[in-house]
């Protein structure tokens, strides 16, 4: 609807996320920030226990807590 491109949908090798993050690429901050702002989230952070290869053309990931 906002318009971004949706690369891949899966389930985290964990399942004990607590909230929901947005995690992004090096160089790529301003891109998640902004769409952690459009899903009414206050943070994007580097990734964390992804290597930016694992994410092939992505940028940006988003992990739905509970």
């Amino acid at each position: 609807n906002r318009g971004y491109k949706i690369a891949f949908v899966g389930n985290a090798p964990r399942t004990d996320f607590a909230r929901s993050l947005v995690m992004y690429k090096p160089g790529f901050a301003g891109e998640a920030r902004r769409f952690a702002r459009d899903l009414h989230l206050k943070h994007a952070i580097p990734l964390d226990g992804m290597r930016p290869r694992e994410l092939g053309r992505a940028h940006v990931v988003f992990i739905l807590g509970a």
